[in-house]
């Protein structure tokens, strides 16, 4: 037991249900129950009841919330004596334009300290700089499909993956006047037809596609040479884009990609026992409040 599951349990006392303290924790209700049931095992008491709208404190839950208050208080205290710099966001992230906006926004919006840093890399350098600590949060996105393989990668550096966002639909990207932006779908026999550039991790959903083999794919690992292609030529890219149109009028078009047999799933990841300090949590609530905009939008 530690101070995060303390908080844990008085968040759900305190919202007098499991699921509502997950929205507010932004964790699953399978990790917040099985925190629960493991507190309960240690101490050997048991803590909730169920009701019919929730969970209710026992008597030994009583006394466990009064002496868990006391216990948080104290660490709060002591919490608000390290230096402004406890709190900054070290944030790793999947090459992905949505979470980096969200970032800036959330310094333009005078959220931000001058130690704050992301750095955008491989899924599987994400975990390996959470699980080192060079960073406390990464955002990450995946295909669907592959979703137990990732989690089980995140597992395996000791880390847990929480989902943003399921399957969110792959969008063909390309320069505004490419000859597919006019078109309201591209189907995947006309990706072979154009010049394709990739982060080079995404070769394995090309073959997935069926077109592993394209004959002009250009395999990157840096942001500015992915857009640099296809700003400046006839690339094309597939996309895991969550996106407003003011953007994709700019600068990008955006066309859906019809008869893709995945979606893109957006999650955070953090250390298995990292318990997040309030900037971040402020940061994932604009993230989500991003993606809701975007979708609003789009309608």
């Amino acid at each position: 037991m530690n101070f995060s599951h303390l908080t844990y349990v008085v968040t759900v006392a305190k919202a007098g249900s499991i699921s509502r303290a997950c929205k507010e924790l932004l964790v699953s209700q399978p990790y917040l129950s099985g925190v629960i049931k493991n507190v309960e095992d240690e101490l050997g008491i048991q803590i909730f009841q169920r009701t019919s709208t929730g969970v209710a404190l026992t008597e030994a839950g009583e006394a466990f919330m009064q002496s868990s208050e006391r216990i948080l208080s104290e660490w709060q205290i002591l919490q608000s004596l390290r230096e402004s710099s406890g709190d900054r966001l070290k944030i790793v992230s999947y090459y992905s334009y949505f979470f980096l906006r969200c970032f800036l926004n959330m310094r333009t919006a005078g959220g931000s300290l001058s130690q704050d840093s992301f750095k955008e890399m491989p899924l599987v350098d994400c975990f390996r700089a959470l699980s080192s600590e060079k960073a406390n949060l990464g955002l990450v996105c995946y295909a669907d499909i592959y979703a137990d393989y990732y989690h089980k990668m995140a597992a395996s550096y000791q880390c847990r993956m929480e989902t943003l966002f399921p399957s969110v639909a792959p969008q063909v990207m390309m320069r505004p006047g490419h000859p597919l932006s006019i078109q309201s779908r591209v189907t995947v026999p006309e990706l072979l037809q154009y010049p394709m550039v990739c982060y080079k991790d995404a070769a394995p959903l090309l073959k997935r596609l069926g077109i592993g083999q394209h004959p002009d794919l250009l395999l990157v690992t840096d942001r500015g040479t992915y857009l640099e292609a296809m700003e400046n030529g006839d690339y094309i890219s597939i996309n895991s884009i969550i996106i407003d149109k003011a953007y994709s009028n700019q600068r990008f078009s955006f066309v859906p990609l019809e008869g893709s047999p995945f979606g893109f799933e957006f999650s955070y990841a953090v250390r298995d026992r990292y318990r997040m300090n309030g900037r971040e949590r402020k940061f994932l609530r604009l993230v989500r409040s991003m993606e809701k905009k975007a979708l609003e939008k789009e309608k």
